[in-house]
């Protein structure tokens, strides 16, 4: 995967791109790879792309809310500007100016302070940090034992069951449904991707995606399918709530997953209520 990061991102140096390029041209896995590690790329793109545009419209409402509050502290300026020309002067002002006070010719003229003695030496102001100022985490001992216990975590709990029970995709659905038999996510990605530009609203496409993504340890990407069927789908509820979970917990949240198995271990005919049960004791044990 850092060899295809590369690659796409324009990082590759002239010595590695000549031998990488013909391994693509050679391996239709690694062609499939790069097209998976495209489009998730060009997805989170979109999706930045749009936080930045519900961003920029929040800046410009308050840039019209500021206009409109220096239009009228401009329009009060004038209007004070314009009370004070004209209301008629304090009786203050006609008092004879002070005299200036003279000093004796002998009195002792005060004196600017002394400059610090080179003795001294240099005051050297504290620096104090302001509550909400940024300073950068260091560096955290074990993060990649952290990283590795949570990949067996996850390998100890996986089961990623396909397809589901009574499972009828149509006929241009069929080669992306045997390929996720086989278990080959790259190339069903790939030919998901494709078919979802045709068929965006298909709810059997959807499903195939989201578990596609799961199997690719993808967990946002994943939960953006998986979440939305439930409704018009029923019948997939049980099947929607283990992988939602798995979802989550490959998401980091754990708290939502442990939630997502308690449900369905409390049911006796759910069909992964063994799963559930097995989940929440290796959860409990981590703990």
């Amino acid at each position: 995967m850092e060899e295809l990061d590369k690659y796409l991102s324009g990082q590759m140096s002239d010595e590695e791109r000549p031998a990488f390029e013909k391994r693509l041209a050679e391996q239709p896995d690694l062609q499939a790879a790069l097209l998976v590690r495209e489009g998730l790329q060009q997805w989170r793109i979109e999706r930045s792309v749009a936080a930045a545009a519900q961003l920029r419209k929040g800046y410009e409402r308050r840039a019209r809310r500021q206009r409109r509050v220096w239009s009228g502290l401009a329009a009060a300026c004038v209007l004070g500007a314009l009370a004070w020309w004209y209301f008629p002067k304090s009786t203050n002002s006609a008092l004879p100016p002070s005299p200036p006070v003279e000093l004796p010719a002998d009195s002792i003229a005060p004196q600017p302070p002394a400059p610090p003695s080179p003795s001294s030496g240099p005051v050297i102001a504290e620096r104090q940090a302001s509550p909400g100022s940024f300073s950068p985490a260091p560096n955290v001992r074990g993060s990649e034992n952290e990283a590795a216990a949570s990949q067996a975590l996850l390998d100890q709990l996986w089961y990623g069951a396909y397809p589901p029970a009574s499972w009828q995709p149509d006929e241009e659905l069929a080669p992306a449904d045997t390929l996720l038999r086989q278990r080959s996510f790259a190339r069903a990605y790939v030919r998901l991707q494709r078919l979802e530009m045709r068929r965006p609203d298909n709810d059997t496409l959807r499903l195939m995606k989201g578990y596609c993504l799961l199997e690719m340890r993808e967990g946002a990407e994943a939960l953006r399918y998986l979440e939305n069927l439930e409704a018009r789908q029923p019948e997939w509820k049980a099947y929607l709530q283990w992988h939602r979970g798995l979802a989550r917990l490959l998401n980091g949240e754990q708290a939502a997953a442990v939630q997502e198995f308690r449900v369905i271990a409390a049911q006796a005919g759910h069909p992964f209520a063994a799963q559930a049960r097995k989940a929440l004791g290796v959860l409990e044990k981590r703990k």
